[in-house]
């Protein structure tokens, strides 16, 4: 039996994998498990990864039979984890750094917490900014259509204690990078939805998780610093990346905000169209 297992979705970018994974195995822990996932890399992610890590016993690196997308890819990892009966699971991107001393204050909060589902330090810059986000919350319909207008903007996420505890706010958003949870818990509702390929996965995990009835935190007092890596922007073009976000924004309504369904799909489409169209000419114009 293991505390915590991390799962690690890699896609071609080997090089952040393994610094990372280094980092979390240096001080040596016997309590952890690192699941290394590539997700069908192109290059010679797995090989890399695999032959780096063959003689650590903490590390597994498994590779999946295709890209399968955020969703999926960790599903594949979080299954395989049930082999070391976890107690925790943490999903991360391979672009984050954090302590251990924050993962063992995670444990220690989740206990105490009132039907936690997921929980998260906040999210850093590497210049040591707080990282910005819209309200923390189950997106509505009204929340996606003023994400693709300039005339309205949604409210900024503000970090503030709301419960007993002076250092945790409950939420119902949980930012994709960094996700702590009881292996069990997460298990019952049976991980990410895989409906998405890539954009929607929080969106659609918070959904699920308040139909449950669970509740989501952020702790205050523990920080992970994201570098937000530019594999997806140079993989994927912008028509193609709006694209899945819209896709993504679709199914969600489809699954939480099914009322009206029939008219809240085609002006989200003429939103998301007139949106893409300005990106595209405001891309056009930067590049001249």
């Amino acid at each position: 039996m293991k505390k915590v297992v991390f799962i690690i979705l890699n896609y071609r970018t080997y090089e952040d994998t393994i610094r990372q994974v280094t980092e979390l195995v240096e001080e040596d822990r016997r309590d952890i498990q690192i699941i290394i996932v590539d997700n069908c890399s192109p290059n010679e992610s797995y090989e890399k990864l695999r032959d780096i890590f063959k003689e650590n016993d903490l590390v597994d690196v498994i590779q999946t039979s295709n890209n399968w997308g955020f969703a999926k890819g960790n599903n594949y990892g979080l299954k395989y984890a049930s082999k070391y009966t976890p107690e925790f699971v943490c999903v991360i991107n391979n672009d984050v750094h954090f302590s251990l001393e924050t993962i063992d204050a995670l444990c220690n909060i989740y206990v105490k917490l009132d039907s936690p589902a997921v929980i998260s330090p906040i999210q850093m810059l590497p210049d040591n900014k707080i990282a910005r986000f819209k309200e923390l919350r189950v997106p509505s319909f009204w929340r996606y259509v003023r994400d693709y207008t300039f005339l309205f903007s949604n409210p900024q996420h503000k970090y503030v204690s709301n419960t007993t505890f002076g250092n945790v706010q409950k939420v119902e958003w949980i930012p994709g990078a960094f996700m702590f949870t009881k292996y069990n818990t997460f298990k019952s509702i049976e991980f990410f939805d895989e409906d998405t390929f890539l954009y929607g996965e929080e969106s659609l995990l918070a959904g699920k998780i308040k139909k449950e009835g669970l509740n989501n935190y952020i702790i205050l007092d523990q920080q992970y610093i994201h570098e937000h890596s530019k594999t997806i922007s140079t993989v994927l073009s912008v028509k193609r990346q709006s694209k899945l976000i819209f896709q993504g924004k679709k199914i969600f309504l489809k699954k939480y905000s099914p009322s009206l369904i029939w008219l809240k799909i085609p002006v989200l489409y003429i939103s998301y169209r007139f949106n893409l169209m300005c990106q595209i000419i405001i891309n056009a114009i930067s590049k001249a």
